[in-house]
């Protein structure tokens, strides 16, 4: 016997969901991205806040605004070409669909592109950690001047690919920076102007904030310079012809005291001859070197290239978060074109609808993402 009526229907299966498996499982992925990204924010926001006057404004760090904006406008073209692309799948238009792919990859790389000259941009001025860890300072100290120090003479030794002018530059630097700062600096027992030095070598590699004190210094430093060479090398003259005489006396006589004398002048003219390569090679640096911020024309960083260690203050926490922040999204971004560079091969529609249509939204999602980046790191 039927136990079903005949007015009894059985009512087709209806999903939980109105959505497919698929693009289920592809929101439930974006949620945990956005709380990934939430969370980097955040991060950003929290340290830029209690740094206070210690973060480095826009023009310290070489944050370009043009660069933003076009990246902006780039990747929000590309959110408008994968949208044709995910309309056109979905219309069963696989070939309309591809070509709007095609033209989502080009503007993704070409936003890649361009964050990648931004990496490059700050990793050649010494203001990102790439490979090289210590490179940004919070301020010039004893450990700054060595940590320039280190990092020119493990360039000199190790970097086989340097040209003649970088390893003149280099040495240039090693004996009328470096070693000129160390020198004064532990000469002196008054802070003020054991900082002024100090403040000095890093402006002369990477100017940043006042760097007006700091010229003025060089300028008088300089004159003072001069003079002190003139004086120093009238005295080294006066002291060859003593010496001269003294030996002279001693190849005419054999004499206890002419021969004690000449033994100190010549210690004397030792030390002497050290003071002049010293001062000359300081009067050579600041000639080459101390124009730039002058001008404003920018450091040694700037203007040689040598990716020296930099003075920024706050310099440390916004490196690691920027590159954080901005990384990460970049990764995303690789991983968008990868997966559209899957897709386009693709020869079943239904799958083909499907997936173009999946990795359009995250592609979306990684443009929100952006908009919130492009905001708190380049406008506020």
């Amino acid at each position: 016997m039927n136990l079903h009526s005949a007015s009894e229907t059985v009512a087709p299966h209806q999903p939980a969901v109105p959505v497919s498996n698929g693009t289920l499982a592809m929101w439930m992925f974006l949620t945990t991205e956005a709380m990934f990204f939430a969370a980097l924010v955040g991060t950003w926001i929290v340290v830029r806040s209690t740094a206070g006057d210690a973060w480095p404004d826009q023009n310290m760090v070489h944050v370009n605004l043009l660069y933003g904006i076009l990246n902006t406008v780039v990747l929000l073209a590309s959110g408008v070409a994968a949208w044709f692309a995910a309309r056109s799948a979905e219309r069963k238009d696989a070939g309309r669909a591809r070509h709007w792919m095609l033209v989502t990859i080009l503007l993704g790389s070409a936003f890649l592109g361009i964050k990648g000259y931004e990496y490059f941009e700050k990793h050649e001025l010494g203001l990102v950690n790439l490979g090289q860890p210590g490179l940004v300072h919070d301020r010039a100290d004893a450990i700054y001047v060595s940590a320039v120090g280190a990092t020119v003479k493990e360039r000199l030794l190790h970097d086989s690919g340097l040209t003649a002018d970088e390893t003149g530059s280099l040495e240039l630097i090693q004996q009328g920076l470096v070693a000129w700062t160390s020198s004064q600096a532990g000469r002196t027992s008054d802070p003020g102007y054991q900082q002024a030095v100090f403040d000095c070598l890093a402006t002369l590699i990477f100017p940043v904030g006042d760097t007006a004190t700091s010229a003025a210094f060089l300028v008088d430093e300089k004159s003072s310079l001069g003079s002190d060479l003139q004086g120093l090398l009238e005295t080294r003259k006066r002291q060859e012809v003593k010496l001269a005489g003294l030996q002279q006396k001693m190849a005419a006589e054999t004499s206890a005291t002419a021969k004690d004398e000449a033994t100190a002048i010549t210690l004397e003219l030792s030390g002497i001859n050290l003071k002049i390569v010293r001062t000359e090679a300081r009067i050579r640096a600041l000639d080459r070197f101390a124009p730039g911020i002058s001008s404003g024309s920018g450091g040694i960083n700037v203007v040689e290239h040598l990716r020296l260690p930099v003075v920024v203050p706050g310099g440390r926490s916004w490196s690691s978060t920027w590159l954080l922040l901005t990384g990460m999204h970049a990764l995303h971004m690789v991983a968008g074109l990868l997966a559209w560079l899957m897709i386009l091969p693709i020869r079943n529609p239904a799958l083909f609808s499907a997936t173009v249509g999946n990795c359009a939204r995250y592609w979306h999602f990684v443009d929100v993402v952006w908009i919130v980046i492009f905001l708190v790191v380049y406008c506020l």
